[in-house]
């Protein structure tokens, strides 16, 4: 069922994702999985308030993927974090701090994280890293030239692959060679890794559940829009919908939660049919989530962002098995 929406735009129902089998990946012996893994209790530890809602989900089932002796090292990206930090053991899960912070501290925890690859080489065959934020890649330098450590690298988008800035592509013209294998989120990312073992893999989304539901759409439906509020993720195409919406049902409505660039325009929109629940916190987030009845994914596909990337947000959506929505090119 796919509903015309604009001259270029429909929503067609999300029935199907890209997931090769990664068991090859896993097999290669005991593994460290280098991640920013910004977990409540770490927040706790250093008394934080957590500012943006993390999906680190995804990160532990990948984590569950590996052996049982595997660990995470975690050096903090988080710009919002403007205090010291300390090393912290929690479970599994090693974070690393710094007394320093912004860029500084990114630089000394890369010292640290090395310095564990180092003194603990005999313990791991292997490196998993998400993206290659410039301190993983550091890292991952060391463990695979000096080492000899075997490096995976899960690129969750391409959109900086795509950058015009000349030194960010010489940046990644180095980055992309030291990979033994890359999970890429996009098929449209294959052709960047020519020389290496590639699979393409959406998550841990399980979409069994579309082939025994009802997609079509009902008076008094309720619909949800989550995530960044701008121009890449359509949040601006709403009207458009309204406006559709409009000739099809007497009556509906479009929840929408998140933040970002286009969040003055939602505030400004003077439908009926809108609500603006602003930021949630987790607890609140998964409440709406189990509230509404369809839930909306605007992404723009002919966007740079989009054709190497796949929205995380569809892995929550799943859990509730209901209907999905994507923005299609007509």
């Amino acid at each position: 069922m796919k509903i015309k929406i604009n001259e270029r735009y429909s929503l067609a129902p999300l029935i199907f994702v890209e997931k090769d089998d990664l068991t090859p990946i896993f097999n290669y012996g005991r593994g460290v999985y280098i991640c920013n893994f910004p977990e409540p209790d770490w927040y706790e530890a250093h008394n934080f308030k957590q500012t943006v809602n993390y999906s680190i989900e995804k990160k532990e089932k990948f984590f569950a993927l590996m052996d049982d002796g595997a660990i995470i090292l975690s050096p903090t990206q988080d710009s919002k974090i403007i205090k010291p930090t300390r090393t912290v053991q929690i479970g599994k899960v090693l974070h690393l701090g710094s007394r320093f912070t912004g860029r500084l501290a990114q630089i000394f925890m890369t010292i640290k994280l090395i310095k564990w690859l180092v003194n603990h080489r005999k313990s791991y065959d292997y490196c998993l890293c998400y993206n290659f934020y410039p301190g993983e890649l550091a890292a991952a330098f060391v463990a695979k030239y000096f080492l000899r450590k075997r490096i995976v690298v899960d690129f969750e988008d391409d959109y900086l692959l795509q950058s015009k800035n000349k030194l960010y592509n010489q940046y990644f013209k180095f980055a992309k060679r030291i990979p033994n294998a890359v999970i890429c989120i996009n098929k449209n990312m294959l052709h960047y890794f020519p020389k290496q073992d590639v699979y393409v893999f959406n998550g841990f989304i399980d979409l069994s559940y579309v082939n025994t539901i009802n997609f079509n759409l009902q008076d008094g439906v309720k619909l949800l829009y989550a995530g960044a509020l701008d121009e890449i993720r359509g949040v601006d195409l709403i009207p458009d919908i309204i406006y559709m919406l409009r000739e099809r049902l007497k009556s509906f409505q479009i929840l929408i939660t998140g933040s970002g660039s286009y969040e003055y325009m939602v505030k400004e929109w003077n439908f009926k049919e809108v609500t603006y629940l602003g930021f949630l916190s987790s607890v609140e987030y998964n409440s709406a989530l189990a509230n509404a009845d369809v839930f909306l994914v605007l992404q723009k596909p002919e966007h740079p962002f989009s054709k190497g990337s796949f929205p995380s947000k569809i892995e929550f959506y799943s859990h509730y098995k209901k209907p999905i929505y994507k923005i299609e090119l007509n």
